[in-house]
């Protein structure tokens, strides 16, 4: 079993300018219940554009967002 690449209580300093995923990696992003820190890529081609939001645990499956 891997570590989280982030913990509960650790500080996270955010690039306000990177706005689009690419290249993919961690964002903070407002989920509708507040801000979390989430892995995304860009999905190609799709119109709208999306977004693959995908966390590192396990327990919470990938979703798409426009």
């Amino acid at each position: 079993m891997s570590s989280p690449t982030l913990l509960d209580g650790d500080n996270v300093l955010v690039d306000m300018a990177r706005r689009a995923p690419n290249p993919p990696g961690i964002f903070v992003l407002d989920d509708g219940m507040g801000l979390v820190a989430k892995r995304l890529e860009h999905i190609p081609n799709s119109d709208p554009p999306a977004v693959r939001v995908i966390s590192d645990n396990g327990f919470y499956s990938p979703y798409e967002l426009t």
